[in-house]
């Protein structure tokens, strides 16, 4: 017999799914390009050839919770704070309470979806309820950014289900404690980092080593977008030159990131964590001043 907790929390999912499910720009143009039409005909349509390949991936985009669905299902996650043992429960309640559901674009069209009870739990167990965040964390979110901020960045943090090891919860307290806004990409930024370098206890060492590592990386894609304005990607390529990946704009802002998280939970920014220095010269009014002040570099 399920408990009220868990009752509650189906009924919230239920009442979301008879609302409607909120799809964003990122979905609206993977549909474009996936399948050519977003309109709710030609959706229907994709959708009425049961069983195929391409009515599953359908349904699985739509019936997947984007960060609208999951920040207003946030306060009754929380509320419950389900178990791995209770999962169960909520996915049974939730599958035989659920019969449609729509998709909701944000240019105001909506497309039915007929639900089943095996989409329904999918759906159900990709919201992660089971996933809350430490409650060291939400009460620093609740105190620092209270109302939608706080929502905001919980959902991030269940979406994204990091091991919540002693180190990284001392980290990412340290990190909301000292943010200067609720910003999901600053954060978003710090969970992949924690993910990439497991519980190293030194995360000075780890900052100042990604930095060192954006940085040349940054560099390699200025010296790319250079020798390209002076050439083609044909005559690179004929003479053997690999073509580059990286994106400096995309670099900078995770630079900037990295920056953020440096100032917050080292109370530095991320030159000075990596070792690099600042020094005053002075001022120049001319290249020949400039040049005299830049000669006391060497001392």
């Amino acid at each position: 017999m399920p408990s009220p907790r868990v009752e509650s929390l189906a009924l919230a999912v239920l009442d979301l799914l008879h609302h409607g499910l909120p799809q964003d720009n990122d979905t609206l143009h993977t549909l474009r390009s996936t399948f050519g039409d977003d309109s709710p005909e030609g959706l229907a349509s994709v959708l009425a050839d049961a069983g195929s390949a391409e009515a599953a991936t359908l349904a699985a985009l739509l019936l997947s919770p984007g960060p609208a669905v999951r920040e207003a299902l946030e306060p009754a996650l929380e509320a419950c704070r389900l178990t791995t043992d209770e999962l169960p429960l909520l996915t049974d309640l939730v599958a035989n309470g659920a019969a449609r559901t729509a998709a909701l674009f944000p240019d105001g069209r909506s497309a039915p979806l007929d639900l089943d009870a095996e989409s329904a739990r999918a759906f159900t167990l990709r919201l992660h309820p089971e996933a809350t965040p430490p409650q060291e964390l939400t009460r620093i979110l609740d105190r620092r950014f209270p109302g939608r901020p706080a929502w905001r960045l919980k959902a991030l943090l269940r979406a994204a289900r990091p091991d919540y090891t002693s180190p990284r919860v001392f980290f990412l307290s340290a990190l909301l404690e000292r943010l200067e806004a609720p910003d999901g990409d600053v954060l978003a930024w710090a969970v992949r980092f924690l993910e990439e370098r497991g519980d190293d206890p030194t995360p000075h060492q780890a900052l100042a080593a990604k930095y060192h590592e954006l940085s040349a990386r940054l560099r390699q894609a200025q010296d790319f977008r250079k020798a390209l304005a002076a050439s083609s990607f044909e005559v690179m390529a004929s003479r053997g030159v690999r073509l580059s990946h990286l994106h400096p704009e995309a670099l900078r802002e995770e630079l900037a990131r990295l920056d953020a998280v440096c100032r917050a939970v080292l109370g530095g920014p991320a030159w000075a964590v990596a070792g690099l220095g600042e020094r005053d010269l002075g001022s120049g009014h001319d290249a020949w001043s400039m040049a005299e002040l830049l000669s006391g570099l060497e001392d």
